[in-house]
């Protein structure tokens, strides 16, 4: 469907919301301001946001929200969730309001809503379906767009509601007068509510430097943790509920066979670790097989490199090296369940799949893809597949680390791994309640106050920069 269309419909069906408001709220100055449910403002300072009454039974399951069910599209969920907040706000419902109803987190991203309308399953996607199915469970009301075309538009109806608006390329609205907020456009989104969903503790990922914020920093959320040196804002996810789901199998039941981690034969090859020889031949070394599940995409290109002439060889030898394809997610954990060792090739980075592998009691093995053959073992000089798990651990024997081309590592490791089963394992950053923590604190810090702390002079001049170096001009004279 094109944007415009998008915006007629969306419009259609929230004039429809704003008259019901208007009933519901004709006792209110301006009928388009949320109000406090009426109920819960009469409460004195010492009740609790759940004694709603002298005669409540209401308990703390009473306010959390209904089990999550998508709507048919994006724009019938976002206009269903307005209309439950108002709702909310105007104490018609049938529950009680949970105390985050009246609060919007707005996902302008397209890597959440083809994730969770259409499937998609890279990592950006599974992170933006993270966030989404979290926010919502803490009780706040989330909106998505596929970019950030419609985000003004909700702002502009919603914006004391809104406490962030997270999307790819933020600078798609920082930089666009008719979306950020301005002398000119004092209705658009303040520059300090917009954060870049950056997967990648990088500035420089993809697309031109004025796809970002030039706020830096807190404003950048990330999936991945890099470390204390890194300035952004870890945000990551958690494997554990749907880890949970899966039962481990004993390691009596497990095949003798190696997953390799890779959706792209391409992989195999391109600033690979290993030799692609070494796996048929570890494999009649160990009397072992190895699986995975790869595509040969043409369009594939890892790295920008284009496929070489006649294409990628294939890497499957029948007995020794099975592919079992393209798989969804639960067929993935389930072959995955089955195997003694997931072993990475170098790419992709940052994969949430090791720790997959480790909570249902599957060892990794992370290479090490770059290091100074001088000092092979200064780990400050170590470039590994998941530099996450590097820094954080656990190590041996839930994960190996093997230097890039060693084949005697490689089997070595190998076979240390098929004769040391390990108990699932969820790393602490990775469960649960530590990503509701991190969310709750992003959603509810007074950023604001924290913008306003920065080097005004500083952050605006490296917007004015940025178009410099694209040689256009800045004119935008930005407002908090």
């Amino acid at each position: 469907m094109q944007p415009w269309r998008r915006l007629i419909l969306l419009s259609i069906g929230l004039t429809f919301l704003l008259i019901l408001s208007w009933v519901q709220f004709s006792g209110s100055v301006n009928p388009f301001a949320i109000i406090q449910n009426p109920t819960r403002s009469q409460q004195s300072p010492g009740d609790s946001d759940l004694d709603y009454d002298n005669d409540s039974t209401f308990t703390i399951d009473d306010v959390q929200p209904p089990k999550l069910e998508l709507d048919d599209n994006v724009e019938h969920w976002n206009m269903h969730q307005l209309s439950e907040m108002y709702a909310c706000a105007a104490g018609n419902g049938t529950r009680p309001c949970h105390p985050n109803r009246e609060k919007i987190i707005l996902l302008a991203s397209g890597d959440t809503k083809f994730g969770l309308w259409y499937g998609w399953r890279r990592g950006e996607s599974i992170w933006g379906e993270a966030m989404f199915r979290e926010f919502y469970d803490l009780g706040y009301t989330v909106l998505v767009t596929e970019g950030w075309v419609e985000a003004p538009f909700l702002y502009k109806l919603y914006g004391p509601q809104i406490q962030i608006v997270v999307g790819e390329r933020p600078g798609k609205c920082i930089y666009n007068p008719q979306c950020v907020k301005s002398t000119e456009n004092p209705d658009g989104i303040p520059v300090w509510k917009i954060f870049d969903m950056n997967y990648f503790p990088k500035l420089d990922w993809f697309g031109t430097p004025t796809d970002a914020t030039p706020l830096g920093g807190p404003w950048i959320a990330t999936a991945v943790d890099n470390g204390p040196d890194y300035p952004y804002q870890y945000i990551g996810y958690s494997i554990e509920e749907s880890c949970l789901a899966q039962t481990p199998l004993p390691a009596s039941q497990r095949e003798n066979r190696v997953y390799i981690l890779m959706k792209e034969l391409a992989f195999a090859h391109f600033a690979t670790a290993w030799e692609p020889s070494y796996y048929a031949r570890a494999a009649t070394d160990l009397g072992i097989k190895f699986v995975a599940g790869y595509g040969d995409d043409p369009k594939f290109k890892p790295g920008g490199q284009d496929r070489p002439v006649g294409g990628w060889k294939d890497i499957e030898e029948p007995g020794k090296v099975d592919n079992l394809g393209g798989m969804g997610r639960e067929d993935f954990l389930r072959e995955l369940g089955k195997s003694r060792l997931l072993l990475g090739v170098g790419m992709p980075n940052w994969s949430p799949s090791p720790y997959d592998a480790l909570c249902l009691g599957v060892p990794f093995l992370n290479p090490v893809r770059y290091f100074d053959q001088s000092d092979p073992d200064n780990q400050t000089k170590w470039e590994t597949q998941h530099p996450e798990i590097t820094r954080l651990g656990p190590g041996p024997p839930y994960v190996y680390t093997v230097h890039a081309r060693d084949y005697e590592g490689f089997v070595a490791a190998i076979k240390k791994a098929l004769a040391t089963p390990i108990e699932r394992y969820i790393a602490p950053h990775m469960k649960r309640e530590a990503f509701r923590q991190r969310l709750i604190n992003w959603a509810e810090t007074d950023w604001k106050a924290k913008a306003e702390e920065l080097d005004q002079v500083g952050w605006r001049k490296k917007a004015v920069d940025l178009h410099r170096e694209k040689g256009e001009t800045l004119n935008i004279d930005f407002v908090f």
